[in-house]
């Protein structure tokens, strides 16, 4: 079951059309979803006469993981003096050796075509991850031979076997000095597609964030430590499904701008339901209402206090309105509205005549943030977010304007 559910999922992962070889669909022996999947994603050819446990050399491995990424652009050079520019893999080796992903066993020599031990294996995909590793050590006592494991090679280990990447030679064995087989490669290279890779961010931390939103051309530069963790954490659980280039980006509901600790700079555009775009690669998510159910109430509730310049409390009954500048006041209004947490949302006719709206003005944009309050949620452009607490506005927003004091 376990390989049945990584080839379904790993088979759509890129929108490839490819005709799979009868004789290797029909095959009864291990390694036939690991062929199927590499051969449904382009990631190897069609050849009727492929032997799978045939051992895998560095090149190969190096182009399989790339191409299971979409063959991205590949850009820089490369010092290696045995790698030349016809052969097929060199777009692939110059984009792994430009991404850190490999080192070559010298500075001028890769060995292309020396066969790939499982230890430089997983050490690549543990690079392409981005060798970030706070497991514990004490997993590979349970593998008699881990005296064995290269020392680059140990945290690549403790990450794989933790993230179900590798499960060992056999029950306590490792073997890193084994060489690979295709069929080993295929079966590695899918678990970390599925189980690693299409996790597109690997983020510790987030600085200058900025939010847009597409509706009302609001901009937010957030500088909450705890939202701005949240958001850091919902993009670290993204997963897509599959990707395409060069999408057509209309119509967008929010971008995102922020700069990691190591000085990466992203931009991210969510579409509709469940699509957001970086560069020139859109990314779907099987989840049908995917920015629905996760990033809705984070960011229409992501207000920043020391953006505001004042709110603007409105009734329509005699009390009027009330303007306030008071700085904790503008903290404990924020704070109300950035809690907010809705369960589904509604949307409704343009209507004029309400009882309470909340005006947020903000320092450096000509923008107004209005929030209409209703008995159990908040109105946003005439889509009311329900909240599921009937008495929501009596509980929590009702003292707040000046009539109810």
């Amino acid at each position: 079951m376990k390989l049945l559910k990584s080839f379904l999922i790993g088979s759509l992962i890129f929108c490839f059309s490819h005709t799979v070889n009868a004789e290797v669909e029909n095959m009864s022996n291990w390694g036939n979803l690991e062929i199927y999947w590499g051969q449904s994603n382009n990631i190897i050819s069609s050849d009727e006469n492929m032997d799978i446990s045939s051992n895998l050399s560095r090149a190969k491995f190096v182009d399989m993981l790339y191409k299971s990424k979409g063959s991205p652009e590949s850009k820089g050079t490369i010092t290696f003096e045995d790698i030349k520019k016809d052969e097929t893999y060199y777009d692939a080796i110059k984009w792994a050796y430009n991404n850190g992903i490999i080192y070559g066993v010298s500075d001028k020599k890769f060995n292309p075509y020396a066969n790939i031990s499982r230890e430089d294996m997983i050490t690549i995909l543990y690079r392409d991850h981005g060798e970030k590793n706070e497991k514990s050590n004490d997993i590979l006592a349970n593998y008699v031979d881990f005296d064995s494991v290269s020392d680059y090679a140990r945290d690549s280990f403790i990450w794989s076997i933790e993230n179900k990447i590798i499960y060992g030679y056999t029950e306590n064995l490792l073997k890193p000095k084994e060489n690979t087989t295709l069929a080993q490669g295929l079966s590695v290279l899918m678990r970390y597609d599925e189980n690693i890779s299409r996790n597109i961010f690997n983020i510790d931390k987030i600085k200058n964030l900025k939010i847009f939103n597409g509706g009302n051309g609001l901009h937010l530069n957030l500088d909450s430590e705890s939202r701005i963790e949240e958001i850091k954490n919902k993009l670290n659980e993204f997963k897509y499904s599959r990707v395409e280039k060069d999408i057509p980006k209309d119509g967008y509901s929010y971008i995102l701008e922020f700069t990691t600790d190591d000085d990466k700079q992203f931009k991210i555009v969510f579409h509709g339901k469940n699509k957001i775009t970086i560069g020139d690669y859109e990314y779907t998510v099987d989840e049908e209402n995917y920015f629905e159910n996760n990033w809705s109430s984070l960011l229409l509730f992501s207000l920043e206090e020391s953006n505001i310049s004042e709110i603007i409390l409105s009734e329509s009954r005699d009390n009027g309105t009330e303007i306030v500048k008071d700085r904790d006041k503008i903290k404990s209004i924020v704070e109300k509205i950035n809690e907010t947490k809705f369960i589904e949302k509604e949307v409704l006719e343009p209507r004029d005549g309400w009882e309470y709206i909340i005006k947020i003005v903000h320092k450096d944009s000509d923008h107004e943030y209005i929030y209409k309050m209703h008995p159990d949620g908040i109105e946003i452009n005439n889509i009311l977010f329900k909240t599921g607490n009937k008495n929501y506005f009596d509980e929590i927003w009702k003292s707040e304007f000046k009539g109810n004091k």
